[in-house]
């Protein structure tokens, strides 16, 4: 008989664990996250994420990448806006150091945003690409 207490009791408080980690879960999304990871693709999560043509801008680079480095793959980003490099999001892309291939994200070309802290001179690059306020340029 006290045997059979023990095992009731354990059984009665694996429950109470299990439903408050299911609550705990629920409560956190855990599930929605998960569905999500499964149905969507790295690139589709990515530009979610990351935006297309703002913060950190992901789907712009990746357009620049496939459509006009093709094997080059060595490229010079600009982000105005405080954010994490870019580079991270990209295994296979390198900085260029030279800045021939030039991207800029989140510039006001309106404003005549200031670019000189990067010692670069627009004048000196052709306008490939561009959508909203992300730019690619080539130098001349």
């Amino acid at each position: 008989m006290f045997i059979n207490n023990i095992n009731i009791k354990k059984i009665k408080n694996y429950k109470i664990h299990i439903v408050l980690f299911l609550l705990f879960s629920y409560s956190l999304g855990f599930f929605e996250s998960l569905y999500s990871l499964y149905i969507r693709n790295y690139d589709e999560r990515n530009l979610r994420i990351y935006g297309e043509c703002k913060g950190i801008s992901y789907g712009f680079i990746k357009k620049v990448k496939e459509k006009f480095l093709d094997k080059i793959n060595e490229v010079y980003v600009i982000n105005l806006e405080a954010h994490p490099s870019s580079y991270s999001l990209f295994s296979d892309v390198k900085v260029d150091k030279d800045k021939t291939n030039l991207i800029i994200l989140n510039f006001d070309k309106d404003n005549n945003q200031n670019l000189s802290n990067e010692d670069i001179d627009l004048s000196k690059y052709n306008l490939i690409f561009s959508e909203k306020n992300c730019f690619y340029y080539k130098k001349k």
